[in-house]
């Protein structure tokens, strides 16, 4: 059963439960009114032996009093359904016991005894026999019958009313589902980039919004495993097809097995070898399982350690290189794998000699975070990186500057292996570059990592 029919027989269902406790509230209530119509009637003969008994502070006399003074001058009056009344003194003995003569009132008999009280005592009891007369049944009876009618009236009126409104409500409330079915059912089909664009405040809206995010994300997930699929494989060939060249060379006779011709195939060994490592430990970073060895560790004597290692390979390249930093050793201490944060390190220190041209600066620093916990950076003056490029950089296998990446041997996952580390640790690597004037990469990781 879909929604929109589930709401209009709900809304029925709803209309004839209230229709039905309407009805019988009203038809209690005027029960209830009829019932104390006859008894307020009937307490009157009460009231009024209870004078006479004032008046006269016994009962003598009382069965002259009834057949001439009450039954006399109710002959008449509201009260004339009375067939029978007895009177009994405080001690239960029946006093007076009449019958009205002639009374032959059709309807229904009931009898009811009533207290007689003087200054708050009871000094008898009225004993009251009477027939509600027909005309007052009928009465009765058209009230309930027009209550009735009025309720059953008035709850297929309303039912109608109700349902071709609830029609019309319910099929404006429910198009957004029905906007939702389809973008789902599209997505089914595989098209991924459906967005629903709901223009909603309400749950739907929320729904449609978390839908949109959702399909672009899926839609970004696919791409990345297309473009994965097709950058492992660009990434295989090159060096597959140099393995298979030269051995097809030393198959041949062409080129003999020396050490100098083996060379060029354990270079590309090398790379592949490099190339599934990285991907291994990208892979586990980003599913959450990357095994982290975390210690107390100065990030001060890390940095200088790592500066100190590519001094060398500065000075080889005419490359000015340092470390500046305001914290003491005892400030720097955080919860990190030193191994995940050199490697990070490293890594952007090797973009940076990659870009940077001789007499150039490199410069690493440590300073506190205004955020809290300690921030990195890396700068160099280099070539720098085009705007467009940015929103990239940390993409699997994506370079800025393909032939260079190449001939310095990367496999492009350098920075994308960097975010998942730093983000392991709770931390965050941004990058801002400007063409022609170098480059700043900054790492910031929590105290307690």
């Amino acid at each position: 059963m879909k929604v929109r029919t589930k709401l209009l027989v709900s809304l029925f269902v709803l209309i004839v439960f209230m229709g039905t406790v309407y009805y019988g509230i009203s038809y209690l209530y005027s029960k209830n009114l009829f019932s104390q119509y006859v008894q307020e009637s009937q307490k009157e003969y009460a009231r009024q032996l209870a004078n006479y008994y004032k008046k006269n502070e016994s009962w003598a006399g009382i069965e002259n009093y009834i057949n001439k003074k009450l039954l006399g001058e109710k002959q008449k009056s509201s009260s004339e359904w009375v067939r029978d009344i007895k009177i009994y003194d405080a001690h239960d003995h029946l006093l007076v016991s009449e019958n009205v003569p002639n009374r032959s009132v059709e309807g229904k008999i009931q009898t009811d005894q009533y207290p007689i009280l003087y200054e708050g005592t009871q000094v008898g009891v009225v004993e009251i026999t009477g027939t509600t007369p027909l005309g007052l049944l009928m009465a009765e009876q058209q009230v309930f019958r027009t209550i009735s009618f009025g309720t059953l009236t008035g709850i297929v009126c309303t039912s109608i009313i109700a349902l071709l409104l609830g029609a019309w409500i319910t099929k404006i409330f429910t198009r957004p589902l029905g906007t939702i079915l389809q973008g789902i059912q599209r997505v089914k089909d595989g098209d991924l980039q459906t967005q629903l664009k709901l223009d909603t405040q309400d749950e739907f809206g929320e729904v449609a919004n978390s839908f949109d995010l959702m399909t672009q994300k899926l839609y970004k997930t696919e791409q990345a495993r297309t473009h994965l699929v097709a950058d492992v494989a660009h990434e295989l060939r090159t060096p597959l097809t140099i393995i298979q060249g030269q051995l097809e060379l030393i198959q041949q006779g062409i080129k003999p097995a020396e050490p100098s011709t083996l060379l060029p195939i354990q270079d590309e060994v090398a790379r592949l070898t490099r190339l599934v490592q990285d991907l291994h430990q990208l892979s586990l970073a980003e599913v959450g399982k990357l095994p982290l060895e975390k210690k107390k560790v100065s990030l001060r004597q890390l940095l200088e350690q790592i500066t100190s290692m590519y001094q060398f390979e500065a000075e080889e390249r005419k490359i000015q290189l340092r470390f500046e930093t305001e914290i003491d050793d005892a400030s720097s201490y955080v919860q990190i794998d030193p191994n995940r944060i050199t490697q990070v390190i490293v890594n952007l220190l090797s973009n940076a000699f990659a870009y940077t041209p001789e007499e150039g600066k490199i410069l690493v620093t440590l300073e506190k975070s205004i955020v809290g916990g300690l921030l990195m950076r890396v700068m160099d003056t280099g070539s720098g990186i085009d705007p467009e490029h940015l929103p990239y950089l940390f993409d699997r296998f994506y370079r800025a500057d393909t032939n260079r990446s190449r001939q310095e041997g990367g496999t492009g996952l350098g920075l994308a292996i960097a975010k998942e580390f730093v983000e392991a640790h709770g931390g965050t690597i941004t990058v801002a570059s400007e063409k022609g004037r170098g480059t700043c990469f900054k790492i910031h990781v929590p105290i307690k990592g």
